[in-house]
């Protein structure tokens, strides 16, 4: 995929403190400190707060102030799964999970850690924030966290005003309630930078039901959004008053009682979506993938299969006044809906654009007359394996051609006359899979330095932490796999679709990879 992306190294990587103290706290209140909010009291800047594994409960370990401090808080074996924080919120005694509120900056760390049960309502004056509230232009950096079954009148798992973290490599899952925003709720100016990050089954009872930014301009990069849901608009992401980026994320089953299945932007100034896949998103009204509302937007090298739209647009819909752009983009097999449809008078162009096989229409109404122009095109895609979830291109494809260079989000991926059968190397990883996503099974690889005297044993978790199946190989099988999954259980019994989380013990460490099933 191609992309003129700012590189994320120079922000997600900051320095070690010359000299600070590390501090041990224990589940049972044995460590250095009884509590979390003991060990952040007597912490001074620099220094990095070591939890061990296990579940933190009670006074003291939940509604946990930062109070300004440039301070590391970590879970000791980098594993969220392991180190959870239970706010233990009940109907009638909420408790919130992290405060920041004191000008934190990214020195301010929060990673590998489990936020789970908490509750922002009554606990807030405007009950925002469930798991973690920054407000009052604080930015802390949180890393490698999970956020499960947070509430909250907006924002369950984040809740942000006038504030901009850096929020890495983190599973949102199953929050709710929320009015909008039950994963990240954006409002007056903030400004975060989402990365690396895994929305599923997140719901709203309003707008964005992943993440929701009003006034503020929003970065989300290399994300996943799975099964969220919004009654209004918005099933994954909302931008409202704003501008916005997506770059290279996948949406996949995300769903709108309104509008907009994948994204809705309404008056919107500015949203930008490059190297984005959209994948059977549905909107009971309008725009089952995108839906535009006013604004100026740009939307390239996407890859639209297979949404749905009860009311127009499965692909795109855009409202009369909305200035668009849409360029190498494949907008195809829409099971109701037309390609692209608009309200009403909009400036708008396409070029370099495959549309084809959608129930509601390809070329049609304004697009009429535009499939033979500015590099425009109405044919089959021929994705490698659509009903395995593989949405690269065949070398054949119409979509790989030198006049436009590449149309949609994925490059060749097979080759006549035979799919490649292996796993290409890839030297920076230890554990990956593909296809990714997939529906009927996925080949998982491996890299093992050194190689393997006992075998292999790849264990897969359900993002709640629930161990559901565990894969062995012979030692025969060396030190690369592959592995094959068809996506069951233990049991046998064929798992639902949604993220599940690839583990693989590899010395004194775990490496871990994430993977859709598209149930």
């Amino acid at each position: 995929m191609r992309f003129a992306v700012v590189a994320l190294s120079a922000v997600l990587l900051w320095p070690a403190a010359a000299s600070a103290t590390i501090y041990i706290v224990r589940p049972d209140g044995t460590g250095d400190f009884p509590t979390i909010q003991a060990a952040i009291n007597a912490a001074a800047d620099g220094d990095t707060i070591s939890l061990e594994d296990g579940i933190f409960t009670g006074s003291g370990n939940r509604d946990i102030d930062f109070m300004g401090r440039a301070i590391t808080l970590r879970s000791q074996g980098d594993n969220p799964l392991a180190c959870i924080v239970d706010c233990q919120s009940t109907p009638t005694e909420h408790h919130a999970g992290f405060l920041f509120h004191s000008g934190e900056t990214l020195q301010s760390a929060l990673e590998g850690v489990t936020i789970r049960n908490a509750d922002a309502r009554g606990v807030y004056p405007d009950g925002v924030g469930g798991a973690i509230r920054c407000v009052q232009n604080s930015s802390p950096r949180i890393h490698n966290c999970y956020f499960v079954h947070n509430a909250a009148y907006d924002g369950a798992a984040i809740g942000l005003q006038g504030s901009s973290p850096v929020v890495s490599s983190c599973v949102f899952s199953e929050n709710a309630p929320a009015n909008c925003g039950p994963g990240i709720y954006c409002l007056d100016g903030s400004s975060p930078m989402v990365v690396g990050c895994v929305f599923s089954g997140n719901a709203a009872s309003i707008q964005g039901g992943a993440i929701y930014c009003a006034l503020s301009p929003a970065t989300v990069d290399s994300c996943t959004f799975t099964g969220n849901v919004a009654n209004s608009s918005g099933g994954a992401i909302h931008a409202d008053n704003g501008t916005m980026i997506v770059t290279r994320s996948v949406f996949i089953r995300n769903g709108s009682y309104s509008q907009g299945g994948g994204i809705s932007c309404r008056v919107a100034d500015s949203v930008r979506v490059d190297g984005c896949t959209f994948i059977k998103n549905w909107a009971v009204g309008d725009g089952g993938g995108i839906y535009l509302y006013y604004g100026t937007h740009r939307i390239t090298a996407c890859t639209f299969s297979e949404n749905v739209a009860w009311g127009d647009g499965g692909g795109i819909w855009a409202h009369p006044g909305t200035s668009f752009e849409v360029a190498n983009t494949v907008i195809a097999f829409s099971v109701d809906g037309g390609a692209i449809r608009i309200g009403g008078p909009c400036d708008f162009a396409v070029e370099c654009s495959d549309i084809y096989g959608n129930a509601g229409g390809d070329w049609v109404g304004p697009l009429w007359g535009m499939e033979d122009q500015d590099g425009n095109l109405s044919a089959d895609p021929c994705f490698c394996d659509r009903a395995d979830g593989d949405y690269h291109l065949w070398n054949y494809s119409p979509c790989n051609q030198e006049t436009c260079d590449l149309i949609g989000a994925w490059p060749v991926g097979c080759e006549d006359p035979q799919v490649v059968g292996e796993i290409p190397a890839d030297s920076n990883r230890m554990l990956w899979s593909t296809p990714n996503p997939f529906v009927g099974g996925t080949t998982i690889a491996y890299r093992i330095p050194g190689g393997s005297a006992d075998g292999v044993s790849v264990v897969i978790y359900e993002v709640s932490g629930r161990m559901v199946r565990t894969l062995h190989t012979p030692s025969a099988a060396g030190a690369t796999g592959p592995i094959r999954w068809d996506g069951t259980d233990d049991a046998g019994r064929a798992l639902p679709g949604g993220i599940y989380l690839l583990r693989l013990p590899v010395a004194a460490r775990t490496v871990s990879e994430r993977v859709i099933k598209i149930g």
